[in-house]
């Protein structure tokens, strides 16, 4: 998977749209990141946005985490005890979360991180992933259109 400092730009789309997307737990082994203990609604919210795609989405290639030693993550994520929640696929889906004048981009892998390795995404991405309306509502898609790269979803 590609490397991507929290916050910064991400040229995961090309070059050209880099300044309209802020990378959000694009993780690797070998580089440093920030951990702590995830608020359990954040993740619950997460699972949410990441477990029903956006029509907006596209396909990505399959990555797995670098930072589990033999197993390279799991195939798929799973809130434990809360009945009713979506399975997330981890490694093939990217989230786009409407900021201001730009998309946050995350990784599914970023639930994993998360879990597994205590990852702790920056606050503002957590009060996006808070504030964020569903992925099939209107008001997502318009945010996301509003805020994405011009021609990126045509």
């Amino acid at each position: 998977m590609s490397w991507f400092d929290d916050l910064s730009p991400c040229d995961y789309f090309g070059a050209e749209h880099a300044a309209r997307f802020k990378a959000v737990g694009w993780l690797e082994d070998g580089r440093k990141f920030h951990r702590g203990k995830a608020d359990p609604r954040f993740v619950h919210k997460l699972v949410l946005l990441l477990g029903e795609p956006s029509p907006l989405e596209r396909s990505t290639d399959p990555h797995y985490c670098s930072l589990c030693a033999f197993s390279r993550g799991p195939s798929e994520f799973n809130l434990f005890q809360s009945p009713g929640m979506p399975s997330v696929p981890m490694g093939n889906r990217n989230l786009f979360l409407p900021g201001a004048g730009f998309l946050y981009i995350a990784p599914s892998l970023v639930l994993h991180y998360i879990d597994a390795h205590q990852y702790q995404p920056p606050d503002e991405f957590i009060k996006a992933v808070l504030d964020c309306p569903p992925t099939r509502s209107k008001e997502y898609q318009s945010a996301v259109e509003a805020n994405a790269p011009k021609g990126l979803f045509a």
